[in-house]
């Protein structure tokens, strides 16, 4: 993690503002105050997303104004909707990060966009876990992910559990031998990534392999009725940039049926809607009824992320 950060240019005692699943876990005094403690030699900041609303978003504006970090790290969801806050309001940050790193969710190039637009900075986006850690970052010619392959042994497979070609997507399977009391072998984690397209050796001269992307999770795959799979950046790209969509959310509990949930502003009109459900159709076809509902928010899952789409099939 460590290394990986660093190629952000993200070191200990860089002053760093995360904007992540914060919990102070209070089980006992001594264990909060070496948590505090530990935060405050390494200089982080943390902003607790798990809580992440619209309305607080001018106290997060406020605390980074105030620390002035040079790196953020963050949930891209929640840094997404404190970046459209930023410019919807014309706020002036009083400091310019040297990187923005993202993880634990995917992030969607039209996110990428507006984060970059609002901090002035390039995102840096990484792969890991609670089971591994960081497993893979991007670096600084932002061309893939490297992989931390001295710790794991990654595969990406087919469904037939073959390894996929050069740039298709597959499920993600991870050997790590350093873990001497519980071995993970050719584990399973639920996430879907796209193998790099180039086998070539780097041209940043690391030497360690890559892959393209991580797609998201094997969830936030949308099944239709003739068997093929959407995967959730379709939705981004056909809901999340329809003009007054704050959030939405994709949600499949049958064949037939597609539920979407939006969270919308003034900018949100009739017209709008009758655009969004054509450029549906045309991709999803007539067999999937769309159900849409307008709501005034969207839960976080229990670990603090958001799921933009997810498949109960």
């Amino acid at each position: 993690t460590k290394r990986g950060y660093a190629w952000a240019g993200c070191e200990d005692g860089r002053k760093q503002f995360l904007l992540w699943g914060a919990g102070d876990y209070r089980e006992g005094r001594l264990q909060y105050w070496k948590l505090m403690l530990h935060r405050f030699l390494l200089r982080h900041r943390y902003f607790d997303c798990f809580f992440f609303t619209s309305e607080r978003n001018a106290l997060c504006v406020r605390r980074m104004n105030a620390y002035q970090p040079e790196f953020i790290i963050a949930y891209p969801n929640s840094l997404y909707s404190l970046a459209r806050y930023i410019e919807d309001n014309a706020i002036d940050l009083k400091f310019v990060p040297k990187a923005i790193i993202t993880g634990a969710e995917k992030i969607f190039p039209t996110q990428r966009a507006v984060i970059e637009r609002a901090f002035k900075e390039a995102v840096f986006n990484s792969y890991g876990s609670r089971e591994f850690m960081l497993m893979a970052m991007e670096y600084e010619m932002q061309d893939g992910l490297h992989l931390s392959s001295e710790n794991i042994f990654f595969e990406i497979l087919d469904k037939d559990g073959i390894p996929v070609g050069p740039g298709e997507q597959g499920e993600i399977v991870i050997t790590d031998l350093h873990n001497y009391s519980m071995p993970f072998i050719r584990y399973r984690i639920g996430d879907v990534a796209v193998s790099s397209d180039d086998d070539t050796p780097c041209a940043c001269g690391r030497g360690l392999p890559k892959i393209s992307d991580v797609s998201g999770r094997l969830l936030d795959l949308i099944v239709l009725p003739d068997g093929n799979e959407v995967p959730g950046e379709f939705f981004v790209r056909f809901i999340g940039n329809k003009p007054g969509v704050v959030e939405f959310r994709v949600e499949q509990n049958s064949l037939e049926h597609l539920d979407i949930k939006l969270v919308t502003d003034e900018k949100f009109t009739p017209a709008v809607l009758a655009l969004m459900q054509q450029d549906l159709r045309d991709v999803l076809g007539a067999a999937l009824v769309l159900n849409i509902e307008k709501v005034d928010q969207l839960p976080l899952t229990p670990s603090g992320k958001f799921r933009v789409t997810l498949s109960n099939l």
